[in-house]
């Protein structure tokens, strides 16, 4: 038996009733896209290392635009290091 004789004798049985089949095609849907959606999230959180590097705003000086990343040196708004 092939997946194509599951389906020619499935098909007329879950459309027969039509209250079943009004459950059971959301039910299965909802369940497949609940499933895919939280793999998705599990697999992105896990998977990848934190982003360490980007771009963040001087506080003192909001137009400029500095580059924040593992070894940040604290500077003041003219951009000279301040010892931390």
């Amino acid at each position: 038996m092939t997946v194509l004789d599951d389906f020619r004798y499935s098909a007329p049985l879950l459309f027969r009733p039509p209250a079943f089949a009004t459950a059971a095609v959301p039910t299965l849907g909802h369940g497949i896209g609940t499933g895919t959606a939280v793999f998705s999230a599990v697999d992105t959180i896990l998977s990848q290392p934190p982003q360490l590097v980007g771009l963040i705003r001087d506080w003192k000086c909001p137009t400029r635009v500095v580059r924040a990343d593992a070894s940040l040196n604290l500077g003041d708004a003219a951009g000279r290091t301040v010892a931390s």
